[in-house]
């Protein structure tokens, strides 16, 4: 049997892929690997006949964009002891197995193990991307230490490992789609299930190489807020862990934030891009102080898209004096 399964889900073409492959092909452990590769939306028939050099590679189409079910179908065939769950963009380091099953090892009960995902240096990197790195935009590792437990929020699937046996089971809420939320569904019901929780290894370093423009993100909260919505309809107890509040209590709230703040949206965005832009030629000089206020004034910003995707999920409109008409985004 093959000792480590490593899952990744993708809809991108094999040129994009194949530096992610050719990290774990160079890593330690790799002869005991095998590549479940789900391939899903445009990327299903494309050539994926040179990317598996050095690999023990299992191609999967899934006909659909949906993260979750790519994933369900790769769990179906996976034979590993060990279970990977890893982003199509993250280039991993050569000791990255080892350290993640030497922190399984230590452990006193089973877990999940998530390893560090750490931003690249970029050679012309901006202050957005030096936002995303240094503040807890996307990811809040730096509210994380080494070697402590976390709950099922911090169950991220870019890097992240358990043993097969706990999922054999519990699989991916495929309601939740086409991405977003379903991997903290799935650590929740295995927390409520087996107790598992989030065992955080800063050693088991993967280099997450996405990078993010200010529309692009905001884009992505907007998103999101749409499987929010979904994710309440799945899974309500899991909504309410995560929220605090049921599904149709945060959709009120959400009309009301937007139809009062949604106002001004448009202009205030477009404002806190040409900052950052005209930030951009000095990087190397602003004071920390300017990465704080800019994070903190970005944060009204993120609450909104999220709160109109999520209304526009539930088919909600919301109108408020200038504001705009948010349209469905399907249930």
């Amino acid at each position: 049997m093959t000792r480590i399964s490593v899952i990744i889900p993708t809809n991108r073409s094999p040129e994009t892929v194949a530096p992610c492959l050719r990290h774990i092909a160079g890593a330690d452990l790799a002869h005991e690997v095998e590549v479940l590769l789900a391939v899903n939306g445009d990327a299903m028939d494309m050539d994926w006949g040179q990317v598996a050099a050095g690999l023990n590679l299992c191609l999967i189409r899934q006909p659909h964009a949906h993260i979750g079910a790519a994933k369900n179908r790769a769990l179906d065939v996976a034979t590993g002891e060990w279970v990977f769950l890893l982003n199509d963009d993250v280039f991993v380091r050569p000791d990255f197995f080892d350290k993640h099953l030497a922190a399984h090892d230590r452990l006193e009960r089973p877990a999940m193990v998530l390893g560090a995902s750490l931003w690249p240096d970029w050679p012309d990197a901006t202050v957005f991307d030096e936002l995303i790195a240094q503040t807890p935009m996307v990811f809040f590792y730096g509210h994380m230490r080494s070697g402590k437990h976390y709950d099922f929020r911090h169950a991220w699937n870019l890097n992240l490992s358990l043993q097969r046996r706990f999922l054999r089971e519990d699989r991916f809420e495929e309601r939740i789609g086409p991405f977003s939320y379903e991997d903290l569904e799935l650590a929740y019901r295995l927390d409520q299930r087996y107790g598992l929780k989030v065992y955080y290894e800063a050693q088991a370093v993967a280099v997450h190489r996405h990078r993010y423009t200010w529309r692009q993100y905001i884009d992505r909260e907007t998103r999101m807020g749409a499987a929010a919505w979904r994710l309440g309809a799945a899974s309500p107890a899991c909504f309410a862990a995560l929220y605090g509040t049921s599904r149709e209590d945060l959709l009120a709230y959400a009309r009301a934030y937007v139809g009062i703040d949604g106002r001004f949206e448009g202009e205030r965005s477009d404002r806190f891009e040409v900052i950052v832009r005209q930030a951009a030629g000095v990087i190397h000089d602003y004071p920390p102080e300017w990465l704080r206020l800019l994070y903190d004034a970005h944060i009204p910003l993120k609450r909104l898209a999220f709160r109109r995707g999520y209304c526009a999920a539930a088919g909600a409109e919301v109108t408020g004096a200038g504001s705009a008409v948010v349209t469905s985004l399907g249930r």
